[in-house]
């Protein structure tokens, strides 16, 4: 799975701190502002974690669903956290299948909440 991929199945809370304290965005329009962000920052790994930090202070909207929590914060915490893609393709082939579908998730929310 590549940065992009993982990007848009996250263009989705917790980074260093911990799942599920995530702050609220004031409107679905910000929330699908950071995703584009994020989404379009794919191929510029510093680009991923700056605007993966910035998704984090804008958060999901409180109607988003566990699994969806879930997936966001195991994504934007997988991209902070990594030094390169290289590393973060191998981070992603170690997740659980339920993990993998955590981060499907989020994909479907966004696609869902964010027409293009």
């Amino acid at each position: 799975m590549n940065a992009r991929l993982l990007a848009s199945l996250l263009v989705a809370c917790v980074l260093l701190t911990g799942c599920g304290d995530e702050s609220k965005p004031d409107s679905a329009d910000a929330f699908c502002a950071a995703a584009a962000k994020l989404d379009s920052a794919s191929g510029n790994w510093h680009a991923s974690q700056v605007a993966a930090r910035a998704w984090r202070e804008v958060g999901l909207p409180d109607d988003a669903p566990a699994n969806v929590r879930r997936g966001f914060g195991l994504g934007l915490r997988l991209i902070v956290t990594t030094r390169s893609q290289k590393q973060l393709d191998h981070r992603v082939r170690l997740l659980s299948p339920i993990q993998h579908d955590d981060l499907k998730a989020v994909d479907g929310y966004v696609a869902e909440t964010c027409p293009s």
